[in-house]
Parts: structure tokens; C-alpha cells; sequence
């Protein structure tokens, strides 16, 4: 047994060396995105982008008529890239430079502060998922990783104030919230925290400092309000379809009480917009807040059903932790998948795990062999990071310091987002980073707890 530890020691030191690790990583994202190069996932909005590309390339005209007829939805940040350069093969090298240039710069950190990076090169070379999440035609990637850099300049702010990094932290932070919307309220959140912990003594980060990232991350958000204002008379900081999301989530829960559907097109919920507003239309700024409206009438009906929803919510995040691509389609055209994987996903929703192992034992499933595998890889990795998280919690309790509980905040962030609202696990891949420096971060914090013991019992 000993020996055996020792061997996979050996390997794992081989692996994260910088001659090994970078080639190797390299390495697999060449292959991941040969892989998911024909990847679909959310492409029925792109055209809404490329809606957003022609309304920049008129001048930003008042007279523009939006042929998606949604001008607030969804968040016109990815029109901007479209604008910039349309040729994919030159928008997905640009987020995986990002994604790479992310951890590169995370790997330094964690080095120079942690005084290792083992864990995390060996997180990271697991982490298929997160080279998967950053290949397709979508805003997630940039945004994600913007928010990552963010936070980074944040935790090298608390190490050592500097106005320029503050400044690029707030630049970043209201980049991304004109790509995605879903961490708005995380802006809100992430500021609380800074106030808190200054006073709590556990960051350098004065309040002033505080407002300023604040002000600089909404002050990039004031051409998308004056641009809703200019189409619907209100100053919106986010997208359209806040109300659309909440209330097809409340589908997610098998044979639920509300009769709704996980389905952008659901059927109650076109017909309630369609009764009440007289349009088909659920993107707008008028279907939005009749749906969130809708929502909150629908959970205080029936709450004991919103419960059993956000405990399926947990469910489904354990049962698809992360991004899978669309692999399979390298192999089969798209649409012959569909019946398929519409199989499998009733399986795992139904909880009828053993006619899943059936159907993959028997070939069934057999063109779904690598995502399948692959995600059992992602659920072990998934449990061990939440487990490890938790176990770190309970050791540590009062004795985090300000990296881990910036980190522990995004994760609990996204974390309620997913189950409360809608899950998906291209929305929770956004954090897989922050998972393995929540993994990290414990560690180092368990190790110098051990030190300190046995220093005191000697």
C-alpha cells in the first residue's frame, strides 16, 4: 500500500510540472475542441445576438426595427464581440486564450501564496468541463472569466492596495455584467461582503474602495439602461428574461402541481402572456414582470411544491455537476441524438437509474458512451470538492480569511441561483474554477492547523 501511494505521488508531482503540465493541458484542449467543435448547446439565441450585431451596425437607430422583436433581451454584450469578428474559429481561440491567460494568472497566485499549485494543476487537468464550457458560440465564456479575473485583482488588492487594479476589477466586473446578467445581484452581494469583513478587520479593502469598484461596475451598465429606457421608458441593469427563467424552473420538478414544463416554449406559460398581454412574446420587459409576478403567486400557492423542486434542483446538480459539450455530435448528426438523449435525460429525471445501466450495457445508448463516462468522472470530482469544502467549514469554522471567503461567496452565489431558480450545468460550470480554490484554499488552511498542532504538542 505504501508503495502504491508513493507511486501515484510520483506521478502526480510528474504531472504538474511546468514541462508536463502546460503541454499536457494544451494537449487537451486541442482534443476537447476537435471533440465539441459541432456543439449547439443554446444555439436558438444566437440569432438574438447577431440581432444585437445589426442594431450596432445602425448607429444604435431608435428606428431599428429587431427582427427577434426582443431589443432587451438578452444582454447585448456578445452583439459587441459578433461586431468585432464573426469567424468562430477566431472567437473560440480567443476564449480559451482567456480561459488559459485565467488560470495561468489563478496558478501564480495560488503559488506565490499557497506556496503550491499541485492540487490545482491536477483539478485543472481534470477539468474537462471548463475547456468544454469555453468552445461554443455564447457570452458565458467571457463572462465567466472576466468575474474570475475580477475577483483575482480583488484578493491582490487585499494583499496590496492598488488604484489601478480597483479600477480594471470594476471595468471587468460591469464587462461581463453587459454579457450575462446572472450575477447582477452577485455585484450587490460581493459589496456587502468587502463592507463586512472591513469592519470584521479580515480585509485591507477600505469602504471607499468598495464604492468605487461598485459604482465603476454599474457605470459600465449605464449605456444598456439608457438603451432599455429607449424601448421600454424604464432604466433595466439586466435582461429581459428574469421572469421567463423563474417560472418555466418551477417545471423542472417532475409531474409538479403548477402543470408547467422545463420548455422555453412551455404552453401555460404562452398562453398566460399571450391571455394577459395579448402577445406570444415571454422576453419582454411587459412578459417579465407579469412572470415574476406569476412566480411568486405560483411558489406561496404551493409551497411545499417549491420545496420538492429545489430539493430536485440539488439532485440534478449532483446527477450533471458540469458541461458536457455535445460530443456525440463529432460522431452522429445533431438531430439524430435528439431521441436519444431525450431517453437518458428521462432516465435521470425519473430516477431510473437502473434502465439507464441497462440501456448503456445493452449499446442502447452507446453513441453517448464518452459524455456518459465523462460525467461520472464529474459527479466523483463534484462529491470530493463538495465534501472537501465542507469538511473544510466545519475544521476551520471562524478562522477563514478573506481569499477563501471571497471564493466560498461566489460558490454559495451561483449555488442558490441554480437551485432556487432554474439548474443547468453550463450555468454551474461558470464556477468549477472557484470549486477547486475553495479545494485549495481549505487545504493549505487544514495544513497549517496540522503544523500548529503538532508544534504545540511538542
Amino acid at each position: 500500500m505504501e508503495i502504491l501511494r508513493r507511486n501515484i505521488k510520483r506521478a502526480i508531482n510528474f504531472f504538474v510540472k511546468d514541462e508536463i503540465f502546460y503541454p499536457l493541458y494544451i494537449t487537451l484542449i486541442l482534443v476537447f475542441t476537435w471533440l465539441n467543435w459541432n456543439n449547439q448547446t443554446m444555439s436558438g439565441i444566437l440569432p438574438y445576438y447577431y440581432d444585437f450585431k445589426a442594431y450596432i451596425e445602425s448607429g444604435f437607430s431608435s428606428n431599428y426595427d429587431f427582427i427577434k422583436k426582443n431589443p432587451t433581451f438578452p444582454m447585448w454584450g456578445y452583439g459587441f464581440v459578433l461586431y468585432l469578428c464573426s469567424n468562430k474559429m477566431i472567437i473560440v481561440f480567443s476564449q480559451l486564450s482567456l480561459m488559459v491567460y485565467n488560470i495561468i494568472k489563478w496558478d501564480q497566485y495560488i503559488f506565490k501564496k499557497y506556496q503550491s499549485r499541485t492540487i490545482f494543476r491536477i483539478f485543472v487537468l481534470l477539468g474537462f468541463s471548463l475547456i468544454l464550457f469555453n468552445i461554443p458560440i455564447w457570452p458565458y465564456s467571457f463572462s465567466s472569466n472576466f468575474i474570475a479575473l475580477s475577483l483575482l485583482l480583488l484578493l491582490k488588492i487585499n494583499d496590496e492596495f492598488s488604484w489601478w487594479k480597483l479600477i480594471l476589477a470594476g471595468i471587468l466586473q460591469g464587462i461581463a455584467l453587459n454579457l450575462r446578467s446572472d450575477y447582477f445581484y452577485f455585484l450587490f452581494l460581493l459589496s456587502i461582503f468587502l463592507l463586512l469583513l472591513y469592519f470584521l478587520s479580515k480585509t485591507k479593502i477600505k469602504p471607499i474602495a468598495t464604492f468605487i469598484f461598485f459604482g465603476i461596475s454599474l457605470l459600465i451598465l449605464v449605456p444598456w439602461m439608457l438603451h432599455t429606457h429607449k424601448f421600454t421608458g424604464k432604466y433595466i441593469p439586466t435582461s429581459t428574461n428574469g421572469g421567463h427563467v423563474l417560472y418555466i424552473g418551477l417545471g423542472q420538478l417532475p409531474n409538479n402541481v403548477w402543470g408547467i414544463t422545463p420548455d422555453d416554449n412551455d404552453p401555460k406559460m404562452v398562453s398566460l402572456v399571450n391571455n394577459k398581454l395579448g402577445t406570444r412574446n415571454t422576453l419582454d420587459a411587459k412578459a417579465d414582470s407579469l412572470l415574476k409576478l406569476e412566480f411568486r403567486t405560483e411558489i406561496f400557492a404551493h409551497p411545499n411544491s417549491y420545496i420538492q423542486k429545489c430539493l430536485f434542483s440539488l439532485y440534478l446538480t449532483i446527477s450533471r455537476p458540469f458541461s458536457l459539450g455535445e460530443i456525440e455530435s463529432k460522431f452522429t448528426k445533431i438531430e439524430s441524438n435528439d431521441s436519444v438523449k431525450l431517453l437518458i435525460k428521462n432516465d435521470i429525471i425519473n430516477l431510473d437509474l437502473k434502465n439507464l445501466v441497462v440501456n448503456i450495457l445493452n449499446g442502447k445508448y452507446s453513441i453517448f458512451i464518452i459524455p456518459i463516462f465523462l460525467n461520472v468522472i464529474n459527479i466523483f470530482l463534484y462529491l470530493f470538492m463538495i465534501s472537501y469544502i465542507v469538511y473544510g467549514l466545519f475544521r476551520c469554522k471562524a478562522n477563514l480569511d478573506f481569499n477563501l471567503i471571497i471564493v466560498l461567496v461566489v460558490i454559495f452565489y451561483q449555488f442558490c441561483l441554480q437551485t432556487f431558480t432554474f439548474y443547468n450545468p453550463n450555468y454551474h460550470t461558470n464556477i468549477y474554477l472557484f470549486y477547486i480554490l475553495a479545494v485549495v484554499m481549505f487545504n493549505s488552511h487544514l495544513e497549517i492547523r496540522k503544523l500548529e498542532k503538532f508544534a504545540s504538542e511538542a
